[in-house]
């Protein structure tokens, strides 16, 4: 008799044991979600929206047996070792209107009707989080901005400013289920995450509530002095390529786009 409770107050500990790991393992997940202070002010409804591939709140995390996709890694995926996550079938803006390639002065032009900031600079150090729905990753970092091609009327930005940015996608390391270390690696397509202090060219939409710039997925990086796309393999290929910006002058490329964006600021575009 003794033997048999005994067994039962092992089972009964054991059990509790295996209720606290699973307890913990939850809360380190929802830590994982919460908004952080940075964008302390937005919901979590609005996170999902911002970040999400595509933009657009009808947009929804790719699943796994029904249940998005990061959170199903972190529960069932691997113990260990580096695990790609993309989203399927995610709409994605294109940076011009239409279906026909554009000229390089209208891809500027479109742009500085669309987006709040157009700027040069080098980005910081990156911190990625899970969204609060679970499906993707996004990060957040500091902007060193060099030069401003089309500046924001509602918060002006002049060169030499430090602006917070966020973009979709990351590179998250966290605790897999046996303790060991899972890197989850999160983006769309073939675009590629910012370098840490590479120059880029990128085009932002402000948020307000957070006082945080919105990288869009299309931009420009430069190698030895020449243009390239941030996104040479994706969709943005056809669009940024095609009306040959990539190989123009650093140089004459800047003094392009601030043309179009001093055309567009004439014409009545974003403002």
């Amino acid at each position: 008799m003794m033997r048999i409770i005994s067994v039962r107050i092992s089972i009964l500990k054991l059990t509790f044991v295996m209720m606290l790991i699973t307890a913990a393992r939850l809360s380190a997940q929802t830590k994982l979600r919460q908004v952080p202070p940075v964008l302390g002010s937005l919901t979590p409804e609005e996170v999902n929206t911002f970040f999400m591939p595509g933009g657009t709140a009808g947009t929804r995390p790719t699943t796994v047996n029904g249940e998005p996709q990061i959170l199903w890694f972190l529960r069932h995926g691997p113990q260990s070792g580096i695990v790609d996550v993309r989203q399927q079938g995610a709409a994605h803006e294109s940076p011009v209107e239409g279906s026909e390639l554009p000229t390089r002065e209208q891809v500027f032009f479109d742009a500085a009707t669309r987006f709040d900031l157009i700027a040069l600079g080098r980005p910081g150090v990156s911190r990625s989080y899970i969204l609060p729905n679970g499906g993707f990753l996004y990060s957040i970092m500091q902007f060193q901005v060099e030069d401003v091609v089309k500046n924001n009327p509602t918060a002006p930005v002049q060169p030499g400013a430090l602006i917070t940015i966020g973009r979709e996608g990351g590179i998250l390391r966290v605790k897999s289920k046996s303790g060991s270390e899972l890197m989850l690696r999160n983006w769309s397509l073939d675009d590629p995450l910012f370098q840490t202090g590479r120059q880029y060219l990128l085009f932002f939409e402000y948020i307000p509530k957070a006082q945080i710039y919105l990288a869009s997925r299309y931009g420009y990086k430069f190698a030895e002095g020449k243009t390239v796309a941030t996104d040479p393999a994706g969709e943005a290929h056809e669009y940024l390529s095609g009306p040959t910006i990539v190989g123009m002058d650093k140089d004459e490329l800047l003094q392009m786009a601030k043309g179009q964006a001093q055309r567009a600021r004439e014409g009545g575009g974003k403002q």
